[in-house]
């Protein structure tokens, strides 16, 4: 049942990707069109607690009724929203996962086209107020595109999510974490890992808290649904691990309770990490629009903020 994860053009025989950037990129700004920066929504989303606190004014009409503080709108009997400081302009840096187990699915999307989109659709609205975006490839080795602006660097953005030499290999946590505590310093706003984090685990658990420790971070945690259960099949079929390539011949009726356990149990276990180190994450399952879910996160964490 798992999908082909290589699809070969005609001319060239080598792996091409379905990445609908146009798409992801319009149907994400219609979903958050009153909701975007005029009263620096979209920004406190980035720079949550480190966004300043400058008090309270009236709530307008051009205000999403989201951001009413509605305690204090209460005691003051008129409505109020948060007012903020001015801020330097935003330093925004993405971690994506590009790794064998990213390039997969059983959908109509593979988990790295999934990320893709959602990578490349937050950046064209984070880059449409003159904030700088950059980039980290990352599986055994790092591929480092620094934060800057407009639509040439878009552009390169792109081209580096689409070029099938950036994806394979194992997704090494103790590496990326490393190379993030080297490279940055307090200029980042905000770090957006983008990941499966099928390859995270207990020893990379203090270096992921002192990420977070020192920078915003935000993680969206992509799911497939085999990452959940196995589909409901007749006969058996063939799993492969690709990093030993061992392959084990599998019976989904037989096996499906015990892998539902096991699935659930490292999914919780991903989920506690995260929790822990208090980064702020969401869950988006590749069978479904990221937009609905990822419009929501955005909007509760502008709320707390």
């Amino acid at each position: 049942m798992r999908r082909i994860i290589e699809r070969e053009s005609n001319k060239e025989n080598k792996r091409i990707f379905n990445i609908d950037v146009d798409s992801a990129i319009t149907q994400l700004r219609s979903s958050l069109h009153h909701f975007e920066i005029r009263t620096k929504k979209f920004v406190k989303f980035f720079r949550g607690k480190s966004f300043e606190f400058d008090g309270f004014r009236e709530f307008s009409p051009d205000d999403d009724v989201s951001i009413i503080d509605w305690k204090v709108s209460v005691r003051s009997n008129k409505l109020l929203v948060r007012r903020y400081l001015e801020e330097a302009p935003l330093k925004i840096i993405f971690a994506i996962d590009t790794s064998d187990n990213m390039v997969f699915g059983s959908t109509e999307k593979l988990k790295c086209e999934y990320a893709a989109e959602l990578a490349l659709s937050l950046s064209h609205l984070i880059l449409r107020y003159n904030n700088r975006v950059g980039f980290i490839l990352f599986n055994d080795k790092e591929i480092y595109i620094p934060a800057k602006t407009g639509i040439h660097h878009f552009l390169q953005l792109t081209d580096a999510l689409k070029d099938p030499k950036n994806y394979g290999g194992d997704s090494r946590f103790d590496r990326i974490s490393e190379f993030i505590s080297k490279q940055f310093d307090s200029s980042l706003t905000a770090l957006i890992i983008i990941s499966d984090f099928a390859r995270i685990n207990r020893k990379v658990k203090k270096q992921i808290n002192i990420i977070s420790e020192r920078y915003e971070t935000l993680a969206f945690f992509i799911r497939d649904p085999i990452d959940k259960n196995l589909p409901n099949a007749d006969g058996e079929f063939v799993i492969e691990d690709p990093r030993t390539k061992d392959q084990i011949l599998l019976d989904p009726n037989l096996a499906r309770a015990q892998y539902k356990k096991n699935m659930k149990e490292e999914e919780d276990n991903i989920k506690d990490i995260l929790k822990k180190a208090g980064i702020d994450f969401v869950e988006l399952m590749t069978d479904k629009s990221f937009v609905p879910d990822v419009t929501e996160f955005i909007k509760s964490r502008v709320r707390r903020f």
